[in-house]
């Protein structure tokens, strides 16, 4: 075998293992907000903004706390305090992001979170029908379009 044919295979198994990383399986972000834990497929995820002042609405929006603008686009910001329970109540440090979301096809829409990290879940570690999964011991939730219609106070 000559020497390029012998780099012509090391190039085409090398770009296959390439190939192969790029499609990561269970890989999610987590985000914590106000102590409660959130876990989004990254495919769902455009872009990790860092956080922005919000342009509250004129009237209040159920569920919005209001839009940013990303590059000429109006995004809208959803409040997970639907979700918590608890009062949107972030400190606006270093650390604070904005989610660009897109969950099955739906409008794009952002989420506030005080701290996100790439996770990758074994494939033996289910997530339950009611979206919940244990990581670290603690409980965490997977965000789908059933939580965004609850925030915003749709029929889910």
């Amino acid at each position: 075998m000559s020497a390029k044919n012998i780099f012509e295979e090391q190039f085409k198994s090398r770009s296959a293992e390439s190939q192969d990383d790029l499609v990561e399986e269970n890989v999610y972000l987590q985000i914590v907000n106000n102590q409660s834990s959130f876990i989004i497929p990254i495919e769902d995820v455009r872009e990790v903004a860092e956080y922005m002042p919000i342009k509250p609405y004129p009237v209040q929006v159920n569920g919005h706390l209001g839009v940013i603008s990303i590059r000429g686009s109006v995004v809208p910001i959803l409040s997970l305090s639907n979700l918590t329970g608890q009062c949107e109540q972030l400190d606006k440090n270093s650390t604070v992001r904005i989610l660009i979301l897109q969950l099955d096809g739906q409008d794009v829409f952002g989420i506030i979170a005080e701290s996100v990290r790439k996770i990758s879940l074994s494939s033996e570690l289910s997530i339950s029908s009611n979206n919940k999964v244990t990581i670290e011991n603690s409980p965490v939730s997977k965000i789908n379009a059933a939580h965004v219609a609850k925030i915003c106070g749709e029929a889910a």
